[in-house]
């Protein structure tokens, strides 16, 4: 089981609540300060050292220590056939919230206390020998159900092959998270593994491996607007508070206080505060195909249609055209996946993302998938302007049109990662 987070050294407070304590492993701020005041607030009010803690020092040490996680499997693994199986992580590569699930069962990580958020998952599977015409998946389990399948490739002869899935996930705790194998072959078939030594330790190291980080806060932001109704705070007399829902949230732009000055909450608010509130409610979005998507003409190129947004803290996604807006500048990592029922061996396909940006369409295809049963992604990082738009575009040469299949096999998401 995940322990209680320590902040720079030192832990936070434990608040009383019903009798209960709690030792806080999450920021519980930062709240906004009386507009109408000056800092440091004269009598009979002042500003104790709890509050700093709570609205500065413990959120700026958490978004500085963001929970991340990244496991591996060096021991190889028999993975059945038309199974779902999740895939055992013995080896941590970097754990410092303690998330594996070393004592019952060390496939899941497990979403530390106070953490509830979205998290950023990505995974890939070697399989080793291969038979013509198998499909090799991998894909997230939330819970112990199916969230995201990755991509499905088929193989075309002996060798290895290795599927990857990426994708967005709102956790709360107690969740877990597991990486799952799937191979359709008459028989069982081993994960890859070889960790490299000597002269091959850079060119054929291979293993399954699962990465989850923590992202953001999970909650809306509508129109820039600051509300996190899914996330309570505690006051240092232990009463329950929400943060304001008038903050306007944009690219922190901290203004220079000269040394004498006195600096009012109104400062406060919009030269510290707000960058905090910003950084941890970066805009995100995920939307999936629902129900069933209009299909897309032989050899071309065309949007998904038909998606509906799961995640969408800006509320920026157009379900109506299948559009995101991008609410803020900056650098963005941005996922599409298709999937597609089964076909001929000859069948092809692949996942594009259609961004428009600054006024320029431009098309970011990811690498063709060929054979029986498919699924193809892209995932690339790109710079977009505010007011840049963000569709996903599928291509396939069935030889006519064919609609792509839905829910955990398409979809599409974003998350802002620099300005």
């Amino acid at each position: 089981m995940a322990d209680a987070g320590v902040y720079g050294g030192y832990g936070p407070p434990a608040r009383v609540i019903g009798g209960t304590d709690l030792n806080l492993d999450y920021p519980p701020g930062p709240q906004i300060w009386p507009a109408g005041l000056t800092w440091p607030l004269r009598t009979p009010e002042r500003v104790f050292a709890s509050d700093l803690n709570e609205q500065l020092s413990m959120p700026v040490a958490f978004l500085s220590r963001k929970p991340v996680f990244q496991g591996a499997q060096y021991a190889s693994q028999s993975i059945p056939a038309s199974i779902l199986t999740p895939v055992t992580l013995d080896t941590e590569i970097s754990d410092a919230w303690n998330m594996h699930n070393v004592y019952t069962d060390v496939s899941q990580i497990l979403i530390p206390a106070w953490t509830n958020g979205v998290w950023l998952v990505q995974g890939s599977i070697p399989y080793t020998t291969t038979a013509a015409g198998a499909a090799y998946q991998v894909s997230i389990l939330h819970n112990g159900t199916q969230y995201a399948a990755g991509e499905k490739i088929s193989a075309t002869g002996a060798g290895r092959i290795t599927p990857a899935v990426a994708d967005l996930i709102s956790c709360a705790t107690p969740d877990y998270l597991q990486l799952a194998a799937f191979q359709t072959t008459a028989g069982a078939v081993s994960t890859y593994v070889n960790t490299g030594s000597g002269p091959n330790q850079y060119y054929d190291s291979a293993y399954p491996v699962l990465t989850a980080r923590w992202a953001a806060w999970s909650g809306t932001v509508p129109d820039g607007v600051c509300s996190l109704p899914s996330q309570t705070a505690i006051s240092a007399a232990g009463a329950v508070i929400q943060p304001a829902s008038s903050t306007t949230l944009a690219i922190p732009s901290p203004g220079t206080w000269t040394s004498l000055q006195e600096a009012t909450s109104v400062q406060f608010n919009n030269d510290i505060r707000n960058s905090v509130l910003f950084l941890a409610n970066i805009p995100y979005f995920r939307a999936v195909a629902t129900g069933s998507p209009a299909g897309i003409g032989s050899g071309t190129a065309a949007q998904v249609t038909g998606m509906t947004a799961t995640l969408d803290n800006w509320s920026k996604f157009n379900a109506t055209t299948s559009t995101y807006t991008i609410p803020v500048s900056g650098d963005y990592l941005v996922g599409a996946q298709t999937g597609w029922p089964a076909q001929s061996a000859s069948f092809s396909c692949s996942s594009i993302i259609h961004a428009v940006q600054s006024g320029t369409a431009n098309s970011y295809p990811g690498q063709s998938s060929n054979g029986e049963n498919v699924a193809a992604m892209v995932l690339r990082v790109l710079r977009f302007t505010a007011g840049d738009t963000i569709q996903m575009y599928g291509f396939q040469n069935f030889g006519s049109t064919l609609a792509p299949s839905a829910n955990v096999s398409t979809r599409m998401f974003a998350l802002w990662m620099s300005s």
